[in-house]
This record gives structure tokens, sequence and C-alpha cells, in this order.
């Protein structure tokens, strides 16, 4: 395989890919986006079958549900159909566990890594060295690597695809992201909730010099620090190349934030969290009509404050959405 190359004083990262929601109904989650987003979903078997992919006949070809949401591709993985490395793929089911995001440059972020003292993963779980070992066990052209949680604090995957193969891949997969030279739309809102963009993604956490580290690491920088009244934890927040991070420190022992930060979870590395994935922010036009749209479809609200909303998990599946009119943006 040959190195990627250099791509100068871009940032390592180029955008958010997904998050990593593990489920044991992505049936139950399909449903649910419909019912309360009003969008649909595409069970990973409709990509897969494209003839232009060919992968490795071993590699499991349909654990995951993608969606949609306005500039969010959400991801949805029973992880006892995917289950390569994880001990025990029931530990963290109904939980967000890991981001994926899409790097510029696997030789670059690697470097970057190394010099930050994140160690890293292949896919496989064997430790990263050099940029010849990460490469997917799906298919060579893909590059992956996973940051130790000890390190970065969670397991992030960091993945890059050889062009003309990103090309095939956006195609195949109705991901224009993955495409060269793509353009970010500008979104409208829409839906029942009245959704515009994602706002931000909030990560428990009580070490922020570690998440300091890993963003720096991937060239993000750091933009105000505020105190998040809904879940009683002081905030720190990174910008990574135009993607939001809220990583925030729980203050109560006894708080709902804290009992969530104790309960880690396990990335589908099978290696445990140091931090917790909370939750996904979204920015609406109307928070009212989301409220009341929330409401008629029996979905409860854990926090509700002026200019946002958090939604009880338990009528979530498991998951944890907010919903803001204020999004908090790097200058």
């Amino acid at each position: 395989m040959s190195e990627p190359a250099s791509r100068g004083d871009l940032p390592i990262i180029n955008t958010l890919y997904h998050p990593t929601f593990l489920t044991e109904s992505r049936e139950e989650v399909a449903k649910f986006f419909e019912r309360v987003f009003g969008v649909k979903s595409t069970f990973q078997r409709t990509y897969t079958s494209s003839p232009a992919l060919k992968y490795d006949e071993a590699y499991p070809l349909d654990y995951s549900l993608y969606t949609w949401i306005a500039d969010l591709w959400f991801d949805a993985i029973d992880p006892r159909l995917y289950n390569f490395h994880m001990s025990d793929p029931t530990r963290s089911l109904n939980r967000l566990s890991e981001l994926a995001w899409l790097m510029r440059d696997p030789a670059a972020a690697l470097a970057a890594c190394l010099k930050a003292g994140i160690r890293v993963y292949s896919q496989a779980g064997e430790e990263v060295r050099e940029v010849s070992q990460a490469t997917s066990e799906a298919m060579p052209g893909i590059h992956w690597l996973v940051t130790e949680p000890a390190d970065a604090g969670m397991t992030m995957l960091l993945l890059m695809m050889d062009q003309p193969l990103g090309d095939v891949f956006g195609e195949a997969f109705e991901d224009p992201r993955l495409i060269q030279h793509y353009t970010p739309p500008e979104y409208e809102s829409a839906g029942p909730l009245t959704v515009v963009r994602t706002a931000h993604h909030t990560i428990l956490t009580d070490d922020l010099e570690r998440a300091r580290r890993f963003v720096r690491a991937m060239g993000g920088s750091e933009f105000k620090q505020t105190h998040n009244a809904a879940l009683n934890t002081d905030s720190t927040w990174f910008d990574l190349n135009g993607v939001v991070l809220e990583y925030t420190v729980p203050l109560d022992d006894s708080s709902q934030a804290m009992a969530e930060f104790r309960r880690k979870p396990f990335g589908l590395s099978g290696l445990e969290q140091k931090d917790v994935y909370h939750s996904v922010t979204f920015e609406v036009a109307d928070l009212a009509a989301a409220r009341n749209h929330l409401a008629q479809c029996g979905v409860g609200l854990e926090a509700d404050t002026e200019h946002l909303v958090l939604t009880d998990p338990q009528d979530c599946l498991g998951m944890r959405w907010g919903f803001t009119d204020q999004p908090n943006r790097a200058a």
C-alpha cells in the first residue's frame, strides 16, 4: 500500500463521519427516526450490495443502520453482528459509544497522535506505529486508526479512503462527503422538529487536559467555557474543523450526569471508555414546535431550559437528543 501524500498544514480532521450508537434493534431505531424525526433510515445491506464494492468475503456486511438527519450521518450498529474484537458485544447496548471522523491523511494523523502521546490501534486491535499497519479489514484502500481511550478519552475512529475508492463509496453509500471536491450545502429547517443542522456533541469527562490533547492534535481549538445548567456541569467548548464538541465536567456526585459518567461504555474495539459520549444536540428553527412534537410522540424531557431541551433516553431507545435555538459556535 502506498503512503498518501502530505496535505500540508490543513487540519488532520476533514469532518465528522458519524456518531456510533450501539443498539439491540436496528428495526426499532428505524421506526423511531421515522416517527419522531420524520426521516427514513437505510440498512447497510442496501449499500453493500453494490457490485462496485469489493469487500473481503469474510467481512460482515449488514451490522449498521444509517440515517441522515440534516448534516449528520447517524450510524446505529448492532455489535452482535459486527463483533470482531469486543469480548462481550452486549455490554454497551442502547448507548452512544464513540465518534468516527474522516481524516485527510493517515500518515499525518498517525504522526500527530504519536507526537501527542496518543496510542492508536488497527481494526485488528494491534498497536500502530507505521501507516502501513492502518488498513481496514474490509478492503485495502481504507485507512483505519482507533485511539486509545486512556490517551484520548474515547475510542475515536479515524478513517480515510483512497481516491477513487472514496468516489465509489460515496456513490454506493449515497454519501457525497466521500466524493472528491465535495462542498457542504446550506441546510434549511426540516421535519416536525424543525432541525436545521447539528449544533454540538456533548462528552462527559473528568480530564480536560486529555480532551485538549486530542482536539489540538487533530487541529482543533478551544473557544469558550460555560456552565451547563441543564446538566449541572462545567463545559469547555472546542471547534474541530467546524464540528463543535462540548466536553463537560459533572459537579454533583448525586446528579444524573455523574451517574451516567460512572457507567462507562465500551467501544467497538472492546476498550472501556474513559470519557462518556452523552448526547447529540441539533439546532432547530422553532424550539417550541420541537417541544410540542416530542410531547405528541410521547418523548419525555430529561432537561428543559429556555433555549435547550434534552430528551429522556428511556423514551428514545437509550439515546439522548438535544434541541436548541441558540447553538454555540466558534467566532
